[in-house]
């Protein structure tokens, strides 16, 4: 709450010095000859004036940051109403979006990530029966993205299906920028609802090298039916 306090007082600031800026601007428009407007570029009215502010265009950088930096709803009742009227929905929107991937790219440690599992009612199996992600008999959720975590969550919620995670981040994975090991990928165990909610509600359209069938998922997600699990990349 200090950092927002901080940050509107900021903006108020801002605005006042705008307002300003808007005042000399319309008296200066009066003095150039009948209050006719003036161009950006000093061509318009009488010739040869410098150009004015773009006072409107400054109001609206200044509520698409406070979008930026403060919760949406917050931002938009706690701003000025100069920058109420310059904080569009494309604007929260763009905003709200770029809060949720940087939500989604933070990293979790095991027992914090387990905790969100566990919740949710997703379970977790382990052959080796340990969570030490340098063991492959391991199941490890080490450093697993927050939004792998929050995905399969909704994978369970929505299918209304049992979900085990029985692959994390150990060892042992293919490597790659979105595999196993740098957190956006678990694998699960098959069952008779998950395998009927993924394939009826996901088209297929790939197959993979090693004869695993692959389906899209909402936002780009992968589902690879291996013979013994699903191999999900979440995106």
């Amino acid at each position: 709450m200090r950092f927002a306090a901080c940050v509107l007082l900021a903006v108020q600031t801002s605005i006042i010095a705008l307002n300003a800026a808007e005042a000399d601007a319309a008296h200066a428009r009066v003095a150039l000859g009948t209050g006719s407007p003036v161009d950006d570029t000093g061509t318009g009215g009488t010739g040869g004036s410098e150009a004015l502010p773009d006072v409107h265009g400054q109001t609206r950088e200044i509520a698409f940051y406070l979008a930026r930096v403060l919760p949406t709803d917050v931002a938009y009742r706690s701003a000025p109403q100069t920058v109420q009227q310059a904080m569009t929905f494309q604007d929260r929107g763009e905003a709200a979006a770029e809060r949720k991937r940087a939500r989604s790219a933070v990293r979790l440690g095991h027992h914090k990530a387990m905790r969100r599992v566990k919740r949710a009612g997703v379970r977790w199996h382990s052959s080796g029966g340990c969570t030490d992600r340098g063991v492959r008999t391991c199941t490890s959720l080490a450093s697993v993205r927050a939004g792998t975590i929050s995905a399969v969550i909704a994978l369970k919620r929505e299918s209304r299906c049992p979900i085990k995670i029985t692959g994390g981040t150990e060892a042992g994975h293919a490597p790659g920028a979105y595999s196993h090991g740098n957190g956006y990928k678990l694998d699960i165990t098959l069952n008779a609802c998950v395998d009927h909610f993924i394939t009826h509600n996901y088209p297929l359209y790939s197959v993979r090298g090693d004869g695993a069938r692959l389906y899209r998922g909402p936002g780009g997600d992968v589902y690879a039916r291996e013979s013994d699990h699903w191999d999900i990349l979440f995106r």
